[in-house]
């Protein structure tokens, strides 16, 4: 019989390994529904064990969620501590977002929430998310004061937004992806990869330009 773990080291330990194991399982290609038991059994845990550290799939997606957008952010913050000019934000937004594993979890975003079920697990969420948004816009606008702390909340917050919906569109469900490709909807067929890197450069660009107006 598996041993749990008794102390706050080893569950931060084991709470880890099942999500380096579910990060490794979705990145396989698979689906974001990977049975709860083949994670955990990828771990070497009983199912039950699972529910010790996650209260269902929607808590650990949304652990995942947040540990993307803390590589995102690490990464621009890092940027920005080399003094990188504004002009690399976009790149390194656009770098972000070729992790399929951001996108896809945060085009699920509202339903990860409705389904998480943890209240908790959803107001530490929120609270990261807007601490790293803060730090980072903080430290863009003492580079860059003629944008203002508020706008760049905003360049980020679009970015984001950006991102998720142009995915959506890119993934539509089965049933729409099937009626695109058989109807010939061209002009509703998107190409991510093309597309994102397009618009999140026209954001930022618009943006710095009216700043050195200024």
């Amino acid at each position: 019989m598996k041993k749990r773990a008794m102390n706050d080291a080893a569950k931060a330990k084991r709470r880890q390994a099942i999500l380096d194991t579910a990060r490794h399982l979705y990145g396989d290609g698979q689906e974001l529904s990977v049975p709860i038991a083949d994670i955990a059994a990828a771990a070497g845990l009983a199912k039950g064990t699972f529910y010790l550290y996650f209260k269902n799939r929607e808590t650990l997606d949304l652990a995942l969620l947040q540990e993307a957008l803390g590589r995102c952010f690490d990464a621009l913050d890092l940027a920005l501590e080399k003094g990188l000019g504004a002009e690399a934000i976009p790149g390194l937004l656009c770098d972000a977002a070729m992790d399929s594993l951001l996108v896809r979890l945060g085009s699920r975003y509202n339903l990860i929430l409705e389904g998480c079920g943890d209240y908790e697990a959803v107001v530490d969420f929120k609270e990261y998310l807007n601490l790293r948004m803060e730090k980072s816009a903080s430290a863009m606008a003492a580079i860059f004061p003629g944008l203002g702390e508020a706008a760049i909340l905003e360049l980020l917050i679009g970015s984001f937004s950006t991102m998720i919906g142009l995915w959506q569109m890119a993934e539509p469900a089965g049933m729409a992806k099937d009626i695109l490709a058989a109807r010939g909807l061209r002009h509703l067929q998107v190409d991510f990869a093309s597309l994102f890197p397009r618009l999140v450069q026209d954001l930022w660009t618009g943006a710095l330009l009216r700043y050195k107006k200024q």
